[in-house]
Order: structure tokens, then sequence, then C-alpha cells
């Protein structure tokens, strides 16, 4: 421990700089945890949004092939895919999201006081 102390008091400034560097890559892990977020809410936000109108158009195209005995058999096709197309993209959209890399929070700076941990671990061993 001795030679730790001895460092902090002869070089303090070495020790604000760390400190500094400490909050310099939280504040960039932050940013990029955040960005990871807004990426995936997007993504969920769009197959929201997708799934409620193909449920939506789902509903009208039942609605239109009950009301309508007489719909003609070349056309009634157009009544399952014009909901398809949107439950396609809320589907894509849901995989898109879950996709998305999900590593764990606050990883290179959990390395970087490992790493840190370890120097001064090795510093103190006789």
């Amino acid at each position: 421990m001795l030679p730790l102390l001895r460092v902090l008091a002869s070089e303090p400034d070495a020790l604000v700089e760390h400190a500094a560097a400490y909050a310099d890559l939280a504040s960039d892990e932050l940013q990029e945890l955040q960005a990871h977020w807004v990426r995936r809410l997007l993504w969920l936000a769009v197959a929201a949004v997708a799934g409620l109108a193909a449920l939506l158009l789902g509903g009208v195209a039942l609605m239109l092939w009950a009301a309508l005995p007489a719909i003609d058999a070349g056309r009634v096709w157009l009544l399952w895919v014009v909901p398809l197309v949107p439950g396609l993209v809320a589907v894509f959209g849901v995989f898109t999201a879950r996709r998305i890399d999900a590593r764990p929070a606050f990883g290179n700076l959990r390395a970087q006081l490992r790493e840190d941990m370890a120097m001064v671990r090795e510093g103190l061993a006789p």
C-alpha cells in the first residue's frame, strides 16, 4: 500500500486525471446505452403501429367479406394481402428490435475497473 500512497501523494493531479478519464468513459458508455435503447424502442414503436394497422385492416377485410357476399373471386385475395403487408412489417420490426445487440451496460467501464484493481493488487503484493 505504501507505493500507492507515495504515488498519490507525489502526483495528486494523476488521480484527478484518472477520475476524469473514468467520468469520460462512463459518459461514453451512457450515450452508447441510450442510443441502443432509442434504436430498440424505435423499432418496437414501428412494430406496434404496423401491428395495429394490420389488426384494423384485417378487421375491415373481415367486415367487407361478411357484408359483401358477391365479391369477385379474382379480387378476394386483396382482402388478405392488404392487412398482411403491415403485419409483415410488424414482425420484421419485432425481430429487428430483438436482434439489436444486447450487451451488458457499462462493460468497458467494468473492464477498465477490473484492470485497475488488478494493477493495484499487483502493486500491493509483496
